[in-house]
């Protein structure tokens, strides 16, 4: 029976050690990049340790109260009271205006940004919400959306501000606490997507890190350096590089949002397989320039972004995958979050919250209990 039961304590424990002891949390709002505006991109993070009380940081902005929604539909939101809201969109705007506490944008395209512009007619008026990004992209904001004309000034800047929320610069300079009281700290490098006119369009790429320094990187849209009027990517894998050799950064998130057949000129400052790789190649050169192909043996690089196809031209998700696979040879692995995700990830780990409703946690699971009966059963013959 002692011997049964051991058995059944370190299955049950390897069942959930991919949720354990990690440093962030993700939970994926809307994790693409095409022409359904509540998947457009959107996702929440908190430290993995920190209370789901204290709320998260949301890093893009495309999507909120629909893909909100969707979440807790998929059981996100398990560990938040909830059954106090008649509905699901009550719920929703009570999520968003409790838990998320601070935004992070990293351009002006109005798919990173138009779920807050609609979420904001739900918010609290108390002007304690920041939104970060770079002194471009928040002036753009005031500028061209929050003007009073396409969009209420909901800012504190600019004609006629409401006050809403309060614009926080952020710069490659240092790193600012994303709201008081968080273990989430943020900075920012700009780099390229496309062209505006003859000039370079800016996005930005976020660092983020925790109180215990671990961190992650977040693209915004970005186009290859090798195509870009103004390379930039290169100093952000810079600023990686020696957080990779400590082990302080793990997890990337870049996007892919068109698979090989997308031809150069059709790109519009986005990335695609041969990009992706082109660009993590970098990465590794500066991480081990002797041994390349196994500096970031391990590295996850969730992909974010992708515009999916039509039927006219079929699964553009599952060729980019497939891309991907077929030609990584730095031994990184790729993760394709859908919407209503959660996962953790750090200290060596990456796993998706065996709790949320998603179907590759239910045949995860649904294997890892058949393999537990099959270990029982043996050990009580």
């Amino acid at each position: 029976m002692r011997l049964t039961l051991s058995c059944l304590l370190f299955l049950l424990s390897n069942c959930f050690i991919q949720v354990l002891a990690q440093d962030f949390t993700c939970i994926a709002l809307g994790p693409e990049g095409g022409s359904d505006e509540s998947l457009a991109s959107s996702f929440l993070f908190k430290s993995f340790d920190s209370s789901i009380n204290n709320g998260f940081a949301t890093l893009e902005a495309g999507s909120i109260i629909s893909s909100l929604r969707r979440a807790l539909h998929s059981n996100a939101f398990y560990d938040v009271t909830t059954s106090i809201y008649d509905t699901d969109y009550a719920a929703s705007v009570g999520i968003m205006r409790n838990l998320l506490r601070a935004f992070l944008i990293s351009h002006s395209h109005i798919d990173h940004l138009s779920g807050l512009a609609f979420g904001s007619q739900s918010e609290l008026m108390d002007g304690k919400k920041k939104i970060f990004g770079t002194k471009e992209t928040l002036d753009n904001l005031v500028e061209f959306v929050f003007n009073g004309i396409v969009w209420p000034n909901m800012s504190n800047r600019g004609n006629n501000p409401i006050g809403m929320y309060s614009m926080e610069e952020l710069s490659d300079q240092s790193f600012k606490e994303l709201w008081e009281g968080s273990d989430l700290l943020a900075s920012a490098l700009p780099v390229t997507h496309g062209t505006l006119g003859s000039l370079p369009y800016n996005s930005t790429a976020f660092f983020v890190k925790n109180k215990n320094e671990s961190q992650f990187l977040f693209f915004g849209d970005v186009g290859p350096d090798s195509l870009s009027l103004e390379p930039r990517n290169v100093d952000v894998w810079k600023r990686a590089a020696p957080l990779v050799v400590d082990k302080k950064l793990e997890t990337i998130f870049i996007e892919c949002s068109y698979d090989d057949s997308r031809p150069d000129h059709l790109l519009f400052g986005h990335l695609k397989p041969k990009y992706v790789l082109e660009e993590l190649g970098v990465l590794a050169s500066l991480v081990n320039a002797n041994d390349p192909k196994e500096s970031l043996r391990g590295i996850n690089v969730v992909i974010i972004h992708i515009k999916p196809g039509t039927l006219e031209v079929g699964d553009t998700k599952m060729r980019i995958e497939s891309q991907l696979t077929k030609h990584n040879d730095l031994g990184v692995i790729f993760r394709f979050p859908r919407a209503g995700d959660r996962f953790s990830f750090g200290k060596g780990k990456f796993g998706y919250d065996p709790f949320v409703n998603a179907n590759r946690v239910i045949v995860s699971s649904c294997a890892k209990l058949s393999s537990l009966v099959a270990w029982i059963l043996l050990l009580l013959v």
